[in-house]
Parts: structure tokens; C-alpha cells; sequence
């Protein structure tokens, strides 16, 4: 009976779902009171998975893994401060960024939060808001230049175990207590 327990418990806290990697997500940048871009698809694999170019300047990198995207600057021919814009896409930009998840198993996003490489001057979490679905970051007039990173840890729902295993979990306390109970022989 011990035996069953140990084996349930263990199966019974795997996540419900994977996270972003594999998934199909996609950007596009917002300024002057609307899309400034059309939509670039991409598929979360760690890697750099397209830029934002204006047609002559390049601005950054955008990538994203399991659980974080990652705008990298490194590639920038330009280094002046995002411009001034009126709202752009309710509720957060200005000028900047939405990330979406656009298809795939993808699991609801909970929480965003600002990695620590990060290192925008002035960037904080009043430029960022997030759906279930959607990330908004907004950096209007923050400086940047080739060593700057914007880097957000997306956490999802992946880390929630499937409604079930709350019973499987009980079924396997219960059987550890039946077990421990039963008379010495």
C-alpha cells in the first residue's frame, strides 16, 4: 500500500500543460495612435526570432522561450530615446510592443514580472499590462543603445496540476493512512 503512494503522489503534481516553447506567438509594434506594423509570427524557441526594423534603422531582437521574451538591443544602429505618442493600444502603450499568443496548447499567462537583466533606464512595471492572452510594454521616451535588454519573466498556468489530480492525490494520502493504521501482526 506505502508502494502506491509513493507512486501516485509523484504522478499526480505534473503540470497541465507546457509552457510557450513550440508555441506560435506573435509582436507587433504600436505608436502614433495605432499598429505602426503589421503582425510578425514567430515560434517560441530561445532563439532570436525577428527585429524591428523601420526600414533603415534596426531596433532589437525579439525572443522568447518556455517562460520569457526577451527584446535585445544589441543590433541597434539607432540609440535615442522612443518617442513621444498618444495612446496607442488601450491599456498600456504609448509607444511600444504587444506580444501575443496566437496558437498551439498555450496556457493562460498569470503573471508577468521584470527579469532582472533588464536594464532600461527607467523601465518598471507601470509600462507593462497582460491578458490571458496578450502582453503590452510600453518604454515611450526611455533612452536605449546596444547594451540594452528588456527581459520578462511570463509565467503561465502550466504549473497547475489538472483538476484530477487533487483526487489522486487524496486517493494516495488515504491509502498511506489506511496503511499506517493496520495492526502490528
Amino acid at each position: 500500500m506505502l508502494l502506491l503512494a509513493v507512486c501516485v503522489l509523484p504522478i499526480c503534481s505534473a503540470p497541465a500543460s507546457a509552457g510557450m516553447i513550440g508555441q506560435t506567438l506573435s509582436w507587433q509594434y504600436y505608436a502614433w495612435g495605432g499598429p505602426y506594423t503589421g503582425v510578425n509570427l514567430f515560434t517560441a524557441d530561445g532563439l532570436p526570432d525577428g527585429n524591428f526594423t523601420d526600414g533603415s534603422d534596426v531596433y532589437f531582437n525579439v525572443s522568447a522561450g518556455d517562460d520569457w521574451v526577451t527584446f535585445d538591443y544589441s543590433v541597434a544602429t539607432t540609440t535615442v530615446p522612443w518617442s513621444v505618442s498618444g495612446l496607442s493600444l488601450a491599456p498600456t502603450i504609448y509607444n511600444g510592443i504587444a506580444i501575443r499568443l496566437v496558437s498551439g496548447s498555450i496556457p493562460d499567462i498569470i503573471s508577468v514580472a521584470i527579469d532582472p537583466v533588464t536594464n532600461m533606464a527607467g523601465f518598471d512595471l507601470s509600462r507593462i499590462s497582460f491578458t490571458a492572452r496578450e502582453i503590452q510594454v510600453d518604454w515611450q521616451e526611455l533612452p536605449w543603445d546596444t547594451s540594452t535588454i528588456v527581459k520578462l519573466d511570463v509565467d503561465t498556468a502550466a504549473g497547475v496540476p489538472e483538476p484530477g489530480a487533487f483526487w489522486l492525490i487524496g486517493a494516495g494520502l488515504a491509502a498511506l493512512a489506511v496503511w499506517r493504521k493496520r495492526p502490528a501482526a
